[in-house]
């Protein structure tokens, strides 16, 4: 996640009211004249702002990890299981051709409706409806079978070369939950390291094409 993402989250957790409320505090407490009035006053101050401080604190965590939007969203994959299936059958059938020729382009067809899916996924990380953390921990395995093979990334791209704004949210997708896998992988220094091997990756696909609904 970047500096200016958490900086973000960080600022909009803050509450108003509290702050004006410190504000006050502050302000009555230089126009203190009595010394224990003005000792009472600082005490006040310091026990509002641990308040702000904890109260910002578990307002980020819930704008980072709240779940509520994306348990929609896994129901609705739960519930792709056909297009899944087809989809998966379809990339593996194809998964060597590095050129697509008609016949290929009119059976990928049966990926668009998964692509559908995660590009809302990816539209609506940038939109800050989710967070890059709480679809990686929902949809990384599912996103990485899905965009990972070559053949689907040809067929993205022929498509977007005819419309440029369709799926333009993949590859955003892809590497925000990427860059939260790399945290978790001591191992892994670059990106495209955690690219799923050939042999997973059909592995992976296989299990999805023979998925029972």
């Amino acid at each position: 996640m970047s500096t200016i993402t958490k900086f973000k989250r960080v600022a909009q957790s803050i509450s108003v009211t509290l702050i004006i409320g410190l504000g006050a505090l502050v302000y009555s407490a230089s126009q203190a004249s009595a010394g224990r009035i003005f000792y009472l006053l600082t005490i006040m101050v310091l026990a509002l702002l641990v308040l702000i401080i904890c109260q910002s604190y578990l307002e980020y965590k819930k704008r980072t990890y709240d779940p509520t939007l994306v348990l929609r969203y896994q129901d609705i994959f739960d519930d792709l299981i056909p297009a899944r299936r087809t989809a998966a059958k379809a990339i593996l059938d194809k998964q060597d051709n590095a050129i697509l020729d008609k016949q290929d382009e009119q059976d990928l067809v049966n990926i668009e409706e998964v692509l559908d899916f995660f590009e809302d996924l990816g539209f609506y990380l940038e939109a800050e409806q989710f967070t890059a953390e709480v679809l990686h921990h929902h949809f990384y395995h599912w996103i990485r079978v899905y965009l990972d093979p070559k053949v689907v990334n040809a067929y993205v791209d022929k498509e977007r070369n005819l419309q440029p704004a369709r799926w333009d949210h993949l590859e955003l997708l892809l590497t925000a939950v990427a860059k939260i896998e790399i945290t978790k992988e001591s191992k892994v220094k670059a990106l495209a390291e955690l690219r799923f091997p050939e042999n997973d990756l059909k592995k992976y696909l296989a299990e999805e094409r023979d998925m029972e609904e």
